[in-house]
């Protein structure tokens, strides 16, 4: 469980509270939103584009992921935020709740695809 066969990122940035975990899948059904890395407290996003996103702003990230009750079918997960910084088209956002392991197992395996960011 919790990020079993994903690439744990390791970066210097010595202000993480948590680990960071990348998607398998590096394609994305949605160029114009990738996930980079996701952990229980947050992630990052890098946009294709110029997100107009700014740091104190609520949005509500919706992804793919697996569906914990019938994992053969995908299911689309809404994870409420904050932005926390945005440079160079990456975004990084902090989730308003905690989430939990199977959740995050659930997004990497459905490859961090078909991302949406809406202002909440």
């Amino acid at each position: 469980m919790f990020g079993r066969g994903h690439r744990v990122s390791t970066g210097e940035d010595d202000r993480r509270r948590d680990r960071r975990f990348t998607p398998q899948a590096e394609a994305s059904p949605s160029p114009d939103i990738r996930l980079v890395d996701i952990s229980m407290l947050g992630c990052c996003l890098a946009f294709a584009a110029p997100s107009g996103l700014r740091p104190g702003q609520f949005v509500t990230l919706r992804l793919a992921c697996l569906d914990l009750a019938n994992l053969d079918r995908e299911t689309a997960c809404e994870i409420r935020a904050i932005v926390r910084w945005n440079e160079n088209r990456r975004v990084g956002l902090e989730f308003t709740r905690s989430l939990p392991a199977p959740l995050i197992d659930a997004v990497l395996d459905g490859g961090g695809s078909g991302i949406a960011v809406a202002m909440a």
